[in-house]
């Protein structure tokens, strides 16, 4: 088997992700290289920003446009004058010390007045006869705290049930990390120039962002090529090759076989949906470990598992974890000393392992938490926090450096769980932004759980197989909640991910 956890190289990510930086500091350079300068990247994207929003709200007369005084308002501006000249209703409020607008921004303020363009200071009166409202406040270098008036118009704009369209990042949001300090904008959209900002794709920014679009500006082959990204984001799709059909010839034990290690008293739920979402995934036989007391429900729920009832661990528990081609330990295990006991005999195991929940709770509370290569770790952000030692507010202020620190400490791949997941193999960095809400109930992470020890034991390298496995279980999610988000239960996703392992 292929232990390798280095090969989610950057063919399998669709689009890179870049840091305000990264960009900041090379979108010049790239602008130059195709005979266009930072005046003419300011008038494309504030044409980039009328054209969407003309088409996201094409009955709409009147148009609010919030400016700060860097180059986001200078967009703004540009945007202002292009609907100006299409006899729109433009009400321009520049936010903040106005008179400290300079360069590209100072000349777009400079031609937005001359075509006949008047300035105002904020007002929430504002609000009340605008049809869209763009925040072009808060470029995506603004970072820590909102100062005065941004916190005041930011809490009013999200209070007037006004559309917003927002220029590369929604006032107030972390363009790295997604972060919102105090305040951020609720947009209805937000359109993002250049390089896709990392700070869109994760946390915080599902509740901010909105409908997402992009617009390279004409210099997005060139700026690729000046900077190399290891952040990306992953769709299922890239993997089909990996998960192709079978032989006509093939048997069960072609695609692997699984032993979960969980479910202590009352905990029996959790083991068996990990072990149906393996199965549901496509791997070849399936045997569980489980506190006595357990089989006789767990052949009930699904009988074409193996089931090892274990009071202590044994030889009979060891041979079944030598039996294995992938371990997955943690769902149901509880913190007792049934689960320490079995979770040390799994960390004896030399094959790969699938390592959430309880486990990972165990694990943070272990003096020396040992380091491997071949495990899956999947945490939420509260067992990231007690693996890292550290709150959970911490871990999420910056999703991308907690798995970074996770990875680094414990080796392996990483699934930072939560919205716009983040796996990462200490090499490549993917984000998943599939799922939804109504993920958000008891059972969906023995599912992921089950999924990626599925992919391992099928052949997939670690890396490979932690990416699909939350593509998968994000799509099937998705499809799950055609009917609403709210009600949704785990076993919903079993019938999708079959339909998804087969492409």
């Amino acid at each position: 088997m292929n232990m390798d956890r280095s090969t989610l190289k950057g063919s399998s990510l669709t689009y890179p992700l870049y840091s305000a930086s990264e960009v900041q500091k090379h979108e010049g350079e790239a602008a130059i290289s195709v005979g266009l300068s930072l005046w003419d990247l300011m008038q494309r994207a504030g044409n980039a920003a009328y054209l969407a929003l003309r088409s996201r709200w094409p009955l709409a007369t009147n148009i609010l446009v919030l400016c700060g005084r860097g180059n986001n308002g200078g967009d703004g501006f540009v945007l202002g004058r292009l609907a100006l000249s299409e006899e729109l209703q433009v009400t321009l409020c520049q936010v903040g010390h106005s008179e400290q607008s300079a360069g590209d921004a100072a000349k777009a303020k400079a031609a937005f007045m001359a075509a006949g363009g008047e300035v105002t200071g904020w007002q929430p009166e504002l609000l009340a006869k605008a049809d869209v409202i763009v925040d072009a406040m808060l470029g995506t270098g603004a970072k820590g705290p909102l100062r005065s008036p941004f916190d005041e118009v930011i809490a009013c704009i999200n209070n007037a049930g006004v559309p917003v369209l927002a220029i590369d990042i929604p006032s107030g949001m972390n363009a790295d990390t997604g972060w919102v300090e105090s305040y951020a904008v609720h947009a209805t959209a937000t359109i993002c120039f250049v390089g896709r900002k990392l700070g869109l794709f994760t946390g915080s920014a599902a509740d901010h962002v909105g409908e997402l679009q992009f617009n390279d500006l004409g210099i997005g082959a060139a700026f690729d090529g000046l900077v190399e990204s290891c952040v990306g984001l992953v769709r299922r799709q890239t993997f089909n090759p990996l998960i192709a059909p079978r032989s006509k010839v093939s048997h069960k034990g072609d695609y692997g076989r699984v032993s979960l290690v969980g479910g202590d008293q009352s905990y029996a739920g959790a083991l068996v949906l990990a072990a149906r979402a393996a199965l549901r995934a496509g791997a070849g036989l399936i045997a569980t470990i489980t506190h006595p007391g357990h089989q006789a429900v767990m052949l009930a729920q699904q009988p074409e598992l193996m089931c090892l009832e274990s009071a202590e661990s044994d030889e009979l528990v060891e041979n079944r974890l030598n039996w294995a081609d992938v371990v997955v330990v943690g769902p149901g295990l509880g913190r007792r000393s049934w689960g320490l006991q079995h979770l040390q005999a799994t960390l004896q195991q030399p094959q790969p392992l699938v390592v959430d929940a309880d486990a990972l709770n165990l694990l943070a509370a272990m003096p020396d938490i040992p380091y491997r290569n071949n495990w899956v770790l999947t945490p939420h952000p509260g067992e990231a926090a007690r693996l890292l030692g550290c709150d959970i507010e911490e871990v999420e202020q910056d999703r991308y450096a907690a798995v970074r620190a996770l990875q680094k400490k414990l080796g392996g791949v990483v699934v930072l769980k939560g919205p716009g997941t983040l796996i990462y193999d200490g090499q490549q960095l993917a984000v998943a932004t599939v799922g939804n809400p109504g993920m958000a109930s008891g059972g969906m992470g023995d599912i992921l759980c089950g999924i990626i020890a599925a992919l391992i034991a099928q052949g997939l390298t670690i890396s490979d197989a932690a990416a699909l496995a939350v593509c998968i279980h994000g799509d099937a999610a998705d499809m799950a909640t055609i009917m609403g988000e709210r009600g949704t239960c785990a076993t919903d996703l079993l019938p999708h991910i079959r339909t998804l392992v087969n492409p």
